[in-house]
Order: C-alpha cells, then sequence, then structure tokens
C-alpha cells in the first residue's frame, strides 16, 4: 500500500542532511550508511535520501521512521537535526501523519 511522503517531511530531511554535514564528522548526530551497516542497523542518511526522492514510502519504511521519531524528542541541537534527517521535526507533525497512515485500516 505505502505512506504518502508529505513535502514538508522531505524538506526536513534535505535540511538535516544539510545541517549534519556541519558537525565535524567525529560528532555527527546520523550515522553514515558504512557505519550503520557495520552496526546492523538503518541509516538516518539512507531514510533522508529515500524521504527527499519518493513520492511514497512502504509501510515498512514509515514504521521505521515512526519508530525513530517517537522514541527520539528534539532536546539539544544535535538531536534535532536527527530526527529533521528521519523527516521530522520538533513540533511532531510527521510522527502524527505516519500514527494515523498506519492506523488505517
Amino acid at each position: 500500500m505505502g505512506v504518502r511522503v508529505p513535502e514538508y517531511a522531505a524538506e526536513n530531511a534535505q535540511r538535516g542532511l544539510k545541517e549534519r554535514d556541519e558537525f565535524p564528522e567525529s560528532q555527527r548526530p546520523v550515522l553514515s550508511q558504512s557505519e550503520a551497516r557495520e552496526k546492523g542497523i538503518n541509516s538516518g542518511v539512507t531514510s533522508a535520501q529515500t524521504l527527499i526522492r519518493s513520492d511514497n514510502i512502504s509501510d515498512e519504511m514509515a514504521t521505521r521512521i515512526y519508530s525513530y521519531l517517537s522514541r527520539n524528542q528534539a532536546d539539544g541541537e544535535r538531536s534535532l537535526v536527527a530526527r529533521r534527517v528521519w523527516g521530522g521535526d520538533e513540533s511532531g507533525r510527521f510522527e502524527d501523519y505516519l500514527e494515523r497512515k498506519l492506523n488505517q485500516d
């Protein structure tokens, strides 16, 4: 089925990637694709790229993004950048949207 990617989520992801690159490499708030692969987890960078280039994401990807955003609140600049990479922001709008979409039958 899939979930439509709101324009604001794609814009947040784009902004988050840009802001992530402004941190020194050792202090970046989101793992690179290779770092995440080494740990056996998904990369926020991969999620951001998918949000930016796709009109829709799979239910599985939407669930992963929702899970990340609902666990990680913006409590500082690094965590806010990480949330943006995953399409979110400090308002919680994207995770609220994903929760509604994922709970529709």
